[in-house]
């Protein structure tokens, strides 16, 4: 496992969320430091090819446009997931109107949003930090932090594709429901919903916050609407929030993310087998790691994971607006790379991969190679930090 290829200069993002078709990767809002989330204009989405390495915007629809009222708000804690090649947009928050809790559509093939019909009248409460995961024809909802009740939550919804219809599901006496959490993780293995990470509070006899986070995997199962609390074996890491999940021929893969108890960011990797109940920390190949960081996103195509924005802490100095901790200033920095990771990369990448670093002249190689490294090296291959940027 390697990571193989760094692309600077995309949109500056954190907090957004993605979805991926063929080629393509759709980053759908999000923030950055220098935006303005006091006003509701059109999410932007921003795309990403990954023959090519290179990002592009889609225009926002205008005011004038008679469709402009079907496009989401721009926001952030929002949820996207796939199905039938199209993208469907739930929850989220911008900070003038709030949590919504209106179900977007967004097709590609005609870039048009739209509004689902909703049949029926319940719909769940405005929320983010939640989760999303499609099992057959239903968008499984789970948690986040409620606008109404300004609370955490643990409910399980899902949205019906069939019958365009919104349902709860109880759980039984017996099952073990995860706590009321958000930014935690929800994946799809073999049609079950793994819930991972994710951040919740206790309230003490002095009304004292305090944050747990849990390193627990939570199973539901939506053939008989159970829930299953594992605690692992083998190496287990860390309790997180707004960290990223995703899949690979079958085993749980979790990155990056954010434990404040600790005070840590995350940078590393872990794989969880279904089959062994076992946790491993992997130590990839290749070029640098990327620096630790939060509210990423990561995205599987074929036998490569593409990682993608999120915030990572910095050590300033003289800057007056960032928290002073034992007297050394730190903020956070929005990141505007993307890092390539390939689980089994071929004998050419590897290929590539050992010129680009060593520097190596391939004037003697012929020109179809030429073509092939060239975009190769269009990606920073040894990524330099931007100053202040920590490693760890």
């Amino acid at each position: 496992m390697y990571w193989i290829q760094c692309v600077e200069n995309g949109p500056r993002r954190v907090n957004h969320a993605a979805g991926a078709l063929d080629n393509l990767i759709y980053s759908f809002g999000g923030y950055s430091n220098s935006e303005d989330y006091t006003r509701t204009t059109p999410i932007d989405i921003h795309v990403f090819n990954i023959y090519t390495l290179k990002w592009y915007s889609l225009s926002k629809p205008k005011k004038t446009d008679l469709k402009y009222d079907d496009a989401p708000f721009s926001r952030y804690g929002h949820t996207v997931v796939v199905y039938k090649r199209k993208f469907y947009l739930w929850g989220g928050r911008n900070d003038h109107p709030g949590a919504c809790n209106r179900l977007f559509c967004f097709d590609p093939e005609t870039l048009q949003w739209s509004r689902v019909c909703i049949m029926g009248d319940f719909i769940p409460t405005a929320r983010d930090g939640h989760s999303a995961c499609v099992i057959n024809d239903r968008m499984y909802i789970f948690a986040g932090f409620e606008d109404h009740s300004q609370q955490f939550c643990n409910d399980l919804f899902y949205f019906d594709f069939n019958k365009s219809s919104w349902h709860i599901c109880l759980p039984k006496d017996i099952d073990q429901v995860p706590q009321c959490r958000d930014f935690h993780s929800a994946t799809n293995i073999d049609n079950r919903m793994y819930i991972f990470g994710g951040r919740f509070d206790q309230i003490g006899p002095q009304q004292i916050l305090q944050n747990f986070y849990d390193n627990h995997l939570h199973i539901f199962n939506p053939n008989d609407n159970s829930w299953l609390d594992l605690t692992p074996q083998g190496q287990i890491l860390y309790g997180r929030r707004s960290h990223s999940a995703f899949t690979h021929n079958g085993k749980l893969y979790i990155f990056g993310g954010y434990n404040n108890v600790i005070d840590t960011h995350f940078n590393d990797l872990h794989e969880f087998n279904p089959l062994t109940s076992l946790w491993r920390r992997i130590k990839p190949h290749g070029i640098i790691n990327p620096v630790p960081r939060r509210r990423q996103c990561c995205l599987v195509i074929d036998h490569r994971m593409y990682m993608f924005g999120g915030t990572s802490p910095v050590s300033l100095t003289n800057l007056h607006d960032m928290e002073d901790t034992n007297g050394i200033r730190t903020g956070l920095y929005d990141q505007s790379d993307l890092y390539v990771f390939d689980f089994a990369p071929t004998l050419k990448t590897l290929c590539l991969l050992f010129l680009a670093q060593r520097r190596i002249s391939i004037n003697n190689l012929s020109k179809t190679f030429h073509q092939e490294y060239k975009l190769f090296t269009q990606s920073t291959i040894l990524r330099q930090r931007s100053t202040g940027e920590t490693s760890g």
